[in-house]
């Protein structure tokens, strides 16, 4: 890959890059689900929360 941008710059515009496709995945969940916000952050904290089984003694 050619490029003439500094690597700072490179990295800003992937951290953009990255929060504007999570923004348009948003938007496009809610519009083809029909699922409230409320219901769309649960999904997301339910994603990212690990769950363990407890352990059988």
């Amino acid at each position: 890959m050619c490029s003439t941008t500094p690597p700072a710059q490179s990295a800003t515009l992937t951290k953009e890059e990255d929060a504007e496709f999570w923004e348009w995945a948003y938007v496009e969940v809610l519009r083809h689900t029909g699922i409230r916000v409320e219901e769309l952050v649960e999904l997301t904290i339910g994603a990212c929360a690990s769950t363990n089984a407890p352990t059988v003694k």
